[in-house]
């Protein structure tokens, strides 16, 4: 009897812990506070609702950690700038009198202690953060002694230090720690996933991971987790690590069961520079990790950290992440299977991002009650409401539905003024029409002067079940033009959307020798003549640099100017390193012309770069046109011996001998009209040549299909081998069949589909 009272006793202390109430925090002030005094950061939280921080001071530090729980409840909070981090209370010694050793620690949290748990919580935004002292940087937290978990980063994170030349202490320049989740790590970090940019640069060491820059020690443990961002770590002197998961990992540290997603990995080119798949430099322990194959290494000194490598496509089937017994992550609907799949990113996310797995999650999270229907998007209805997207760089990264039909003209592309629009905009079902594009005063975006023409400036979020429409057209003098309907640059997703528009752009201006050239934003091809500046033309992007999936356009596609001139009916160049076009078809007419630089036209993209794939994707134009005169050397690649180039799938499949783009199942109808000046080789020559695969046989030979045959039904569901457009009514199978057309066409376009109706108004005050 004793026994059993002591044991109930203890399973009430036990319950008493465990439901402990949360403080529910709403305010940016409210959060601010857990950094009052020792009492409050070791209390417990819960965030209420989404929360945007600006000149932030991050909670806790080495001193005075934070040693609560913090729940972010599926909730997101948008970090604009990091503010005075030297300020009381529980702060380090002012700035005036910082001790040689200091460090500075940023995030959310700077510092979170043992027995801290961060969990559930999604961080958007920038953090960029320059001392003459050591930085640590994290999305979440500078470091993490605790546990974080469920946690989600897409924020762009940036550490520069000064080296002993540094601006105002000569003798005591620091180290720079970056990562999406945690700066250092030297606790638990599991189920997590980071898409942010993530730097390290000057200073003396310099530490960048996808989840952390440093794995430190025997406390170090990772697990179960993947990033997507671009890794960077550079500067003179000391070192430099870059990886897709940690920049180093110590002695005794653990990296197991996590994914490197991440398109590039670079440093400088020295004998002290390591860069890695998974770990830029591995001293410690690591096992069942993954990459994709086709990441972009400055150099390989990953050690036998990464189990095995995939192509890009295997990566985006749930089976893989779910089958493979070296991976396993746990998909279901609490703390323990935190994983749910998104058909539309095809990559695992929080399966309290949905909201399809846990009904109570998804209510807490919208602010509803169970049961209650809420899809936390802002709705547009006109064009004011369309413009305001791109006011500042808090619209740019939220939730957006179209309720009705919106016609603009003089129109500004979103994000133009402003940045990439990361949020997500579901055209449900309707039309935007652009009349024009204002001429007057647009900016070029960051250093390599580009401009990005569309509905859109650039994504990189996501666009669905959008129609866009209308006569798009914009010179950008001798400036690099990416030009498309919904974007000039693409570099997330984009789903079954359709462009109907017209699109005509003339710019970039050829510059002749070597050097620097602005290629797909200045990726160099081993120092072979470049031309510095050009024009990509696409029916849905310009560039696509991601996901770009069951779409369709049917306008004409039309590219000028003196330097490179790409046109393509989805894409004007698809690439580089993971632009991905599947399940696609175009039939407008398609022209690359003019004098100067080289010329390439294709139905679905004027370019497939290396490391890019085109697959399962139909070119139903009538006619491809690339002429002119060329000025200087074309590039010396798979497919580029000749100035004008126009092929059927694709104007040029671009790389190296050993490297170029995948074509997979991609076809053109039999009587495309053809026109091009005379070419090196003869047309037979280029007709009877294969792609990359050789042993495959994919050819563009074998790719030809009668015109006839195509408007039949049964050829889109599956005649061919291993090629299948997905008939049906929701999103993942998207096609119908058109009687009229005689082609597929999204299932929104049809009465099958009912838009979301509008909110009645009619009450609100005027």
């Amino acid at each position: 009897m004793k026994v059993k009272s002591i044991t109930l006793i203890a399973l009430l202390l036990c319950i008493g812990i465990f439901t402990e109430a949360q403080t529910e925090i709403r305010t940016a002030e409210e959060l601010a506070a857990i950094n009052s005094n020792e009492t409050s950061l070791k209390g417990r939280y819960i965030l209420m609702n989404d929360i945007t921080i600006e000149n932030w001071t991050p909670i806790g530090d080495a001193e005075a950690p934070f040693l609560g729980l913090f729940d972010g409840n599926g909730h997101t909070i948008t970090i604009v700038s990091i503010g005075n981090v030297y300020s009381a209370p529980f702060r380090m010694k002012s700035k005036v009198d910082i001790p040689a050793i200091e460090t500075n620690y940023i995030g959310i949290f700077g510092f979170n202690g043992r027995r801290s748990v961060i969990q559930n919580l999604q961080v958007d935004g920038e953090i960029t953060f320059e001392s003459n002292y050591n930085i640590m940087a994290g999305g979440v937290t500078g470091a993490n002694y605790g546990t974080v978990r469920n946690c989600i980063s897409n924020v762009s994170v940036s550490s520069t230090g000064y080296e002993n030349e540094s601006k105002t202490n000569p003798d005591n320049s620091g180290d720079c720690f970056a990562g999406g989740i945690t700066g250092i790590n030297n606790g638990i970090i599991r189920n997590c996933y980071s898409t942010g940019n993530i730097t390290a640069k000057e200073g003396v060491y310099k530490y960048a991971g996808g989840i952390t820059g440093l794995n430190d020690f025997d406390e170090g443990i990772i697990q179960w987790c993947y990033a997507t961002g671009n890794i960077s770590a550079t500067g003179s002197a000391a070192e430099r690590y870059a990886g897709g998961i940690a920049g180093f990992c110590s002695q005794g540290g653990l990296v197991q069961y996590c994914v490197a997603l991440n398109k590039n990995i670079v440093s400088d080119k020295t004998e002290n520079s390591f860069t890695g798949r998974i770990i830029g430099l591995h001293q410690g322990r690591a096992g069942g990790n993954f990459s994709r194959r086709d990441i972009n290494l400055t150099n390989d000194n990953s050690n036998p950290n990464g189990r095995d490598l995939y192509e890009f496509s295997s990566l985006q089937d749930i089976e893989w992440w779910t089958v493979n017994r070296h991976i396993r992550f746990a998909f279901g609907s609490d703390v323990s299977r935190p994983w749910a799949w998104d058909n539309e990113l095809n990559r695992p996310v929080m399966h309290w991002e949905s909201g399809a797995t846990q009904e109570n999650i998804s209510a807490r999270r919208n602010n509803t009650a169970p049961g209650t229907s809420s899809q936390n998007k802002i709705e547009i209805r006109n064009t004011e409401e369309l413009s305001a997207i791109g006011a500042d760089l808090s619209t740019l990264k939220k939730n957006y539905i179209l309720m009705n039909d919106i016609t603009v003209e003089n129109w500004t592309p979103i994000g133009m003024e402003k940045g990439n629009f990361s949020g997500t905009f579901d055209g449900n079902g309707y039309t935007i029409t652009i009349l024009s594009i204002r001429a007057d005063t647009l900016q070029t975006r960051n250093i390599f002067k580009w401009m990005g023409i569309g509905l859109f400036c650039s994504v990189n979020g996501h666009i669905k079940n959008l129609h866009v429409a209308g006569d798009i057209r914009y010179s950008s003098g001798t400036k690099t033009l990416y030009i498309g309907a919904i974007t000039g640059m693409n570099e997330g997703t984009i789903t079954r959307c359709v462009s109907t528009a017209n699109i005509s752009g003339n710019g970039g201006i050829y510059t002749k020798g070597r050097g620097t050239a602005n290629f797909f934003l200045g990726a160099a091809m081993g120092g072979v003549i470049l031309y510095q500046n050009g024009a990509y033309a696409g029916g849905i992007t310009g560039i696509n640099k991601n996901v770009v999936t069951n779409c369709y356009s049917t306008g004409d596609i039309s590219i000028a100017g003196e330097g490179y001139k790409s046109a393509g009916g989805i894409a004007g160049g698809n690439g580089v390193n993971g632009g991905h076009i599947v399940n696609c078809y175009a039939t407008g007419k398609i022209s690359a012309k003019e004098d100067g630089g080289v010329r390439f036209a294709g139905g679905i993209a004027g370019m497939n770069s290396w490391s890019a794939t085109i697959e399962n994707s139909v070119a139903l134009n009538e006619e491809l046109i690339a002429v002119g005169k060329s000025n200087g050397v074309a590039l010396d690649g798979t497919g580029l011996m000749a100035h004008n180039n126009v092929r059927y799938s694709v104007g040029v499949n671009m790389g190296t001998q050993n490297q170029v783009g995948k074509l997979i199942q991609t076809y053109y109808r039999h009587d495309m009209k053809i026109t091009k000046e005379k070419e090196a080789k003869t047309d037979d020559e280029f007709d009877n040549e294969t792609d990359n695969d050789s042993k495959s046989g994919k050819g563009y030979k074998r790719q030809l299909v009668d015109y006839a045959t195509t408007q039949n039904k049964e050829w889109w569901v599956g005649a061919p081998k291993k090629f299948e457009f997905n008939f049906g009514t929701e999103e993942k199978a998207p096609w119908v069949w058109d009687d009229e057309l005689k082609r597929p066409v999204l299932y929104w376009q049809t009465d099958v589909f009912t838009p979301e109706e509008p909110t009645d108004q009619s009450n609100e005050s005027m």
